[in-house]
């Protein structure tokens, strides 16, 4: 669906100034790509596919085919950014997490694993765990954040 909402502006590719640019890739496509993304649990091969897709976009963006052989690194370059939508994706699972600790409700103690399991211990749950693992090891969290964060664990 992003790739479409990309795809129907031309202007994102024409002679239009490289910042005008930007800021349309991120409000138009960015918005579609994302939409619903502090729920998603990311695997190593999601993130792969999406920072395929965020680099899809800036080749798209400054007309460079994929034969020409230029490194992503120059691509980036080139297009003034840095890889930002596995930090965008972080920054609002964290937000959304906050958002939820904050209340008193079932889904808080389902995350901070506190769900009686017919004997009082702890009820495991894999998917909640490997949520809580994908933001605890997150390299872009400040040492404040992961304090904060840590003391769900």
């Amino acid at each position: 669906m992003a790739k479409e909402a990309f795809n129907r502006k031309r202007s994102i590719c024409g002679p239009v100034e490289k910042e005008l640019r930007k800021r349309l890739v991120k409000c138009i496509v960015w918005s579609v790509a994302l939409y619903g993304a502090e729920t998603w649990t990311l695997r190593r091969s999601e993130e792969k596919r999406i920072e395929a897709f965020e680099m899809w976009i800036w080749r798209r963006m400054e007309c460079v085919k994929w034969t020409d052989r230029i490194r992503n690194e120059a691509v980036l370059e080139r297009v003034g950014e840095e890889r930002m939508m596995l930090k965008l994706i972080r920054k609002r699972k964290r937000n959304w997490l906050d958002h939820w600790l904050r209340r008193n409700c079932l889904l808080k103690d389902a995350l901070e694993g506190m769900i009686p399991h017919g004997t009082g211990e702890r009820l495991f749950n894999a998917s909640t765990d490997f949520y809580k693992s994908d933001l605890f090891h997150n390299p872009d969290l400040t040492r404040g954040e992961n304090i904060r964060l840590k003391t769900l664990h």
